[in-house]
């Protein structure tokens, strides 16, 4: 179960996305409506590996509430989308350079794996090639033609 920050506790209906080890919680509503309501427009961070939260000093250039966060597909920038809002944030504004490091890391790890395994299906799709040939040269089913 995830700890929830006191700041954060009273809010809803915020962005939010997954990087790496790290979830940012953007802008959020508390659910009230007059003088009472709130729109938030901070920036809070969990990282899962120190089980931690963080509250940026830095907010959002206006207040955010019914959005979503999508992270780019090079995990450079967050795009948070909803209504009539669209911003778009630089992620290394909010993670620390060694979470960037983290990042990149797996990154390149998930590459080295998807390499091997492409190598492992070409040998195996290559020895059942060669199996088939095999098998086809000794039930005589093989024709040579010159």
């Amino acid at each position: 179960k995830l700890p929830v920050c006191d700041d954060i506790a009273p809010f809803n209906y915020y962005a939010y996305v997954r990087i790496n080890d790290v979830i940012l919680f953007f802008g959020g509503w508390n659910c009230k409506n007059g003088p009472d309501e709130i729109i938030s427009k901070s920036v809070h961070k969990y990282s899962i590996r120190e089980n931690k939260w963080m509250i940026f000093q830095n907010t959002l250039s206006s207040p955010l509430d019914s959005c979503v966060a999508i992270l780019s597909e090079d995990n450079t920038y967050v795009h948070i989308i909803g209504g009539s809002t669209h911003v778009k944030i630089e992620v290394r504004e909010w993670l620390s350079e060694e979470e960037m490091k983290k990042g990149i890391e797996l990154k390149v790890e998930e590459k080295e794996k998807e390499k091997k395994k492409n190598e492992m299906e070409t040998i195996v799709n290559k020895v059942k090639k060669d199996n088939d040939v095999e098998h086809c040269f000794i039930t005589g089913k093989l024709k040579i033609i010159f």
